[in-house]
């Protein structure tokens, strides 16, 4: 049997998405049916731990949008993690989410924070 490594997660850790433009509803409506798609969850792509240089380290984007798990969960969204930590999926509805659903869950992030990791410390696709 493979061993699967589950990463706890606290109320006051950082919750990152790399870009600005990755939180448009529209965006975000297209990443949910495809994470559906791949784990059957309706969700997007975030990364998620207690540190920010770390997180940063993880997306090559200069900017960074910033939640914390708390207020997250606080309008009813999950964390399912897909892929290794820090990786994970935020599950925002049990159903096919409403662009108002997307807009409640996007308002929650602080857009526009600089990656605080130079260019070549980013992953690169």
């Amino acid at each position: 049997m493979t061993e699967v490594y589950v990463q706890e997660l606290r109320a006051d850790d950082l919750v990152v998405r790399g870009g600005v433009n990755t939180l448009d509803p529209d965006e975000l409506y297209v990443q949910c049916l495809d994470a559906h798609d791949r784990y059957g969850v309706y969700g997007f792509s975030v990364f998620v731990g207690p540190d920010l240089d770390e997180l940063g380290a993880c997306v090559y984007n200069k900017k960074l949008s910033v939640a914390r798990v708390g207020d997250l969960s606080d309008i009813y969204c999950s964390f399912f993690q897909t892929g290794d930590p820090p990786h994970h999926t935020l599950v925002v509805s049990d159903d096919l989410p409403s662009v108002e659903r997307l807009t409640e869950v996007a308002a929650v992030f602080k857009v526009a924070v600089d990656n605080p990791n130079p260019k070549e410390r980013r992953w690169r696709p």
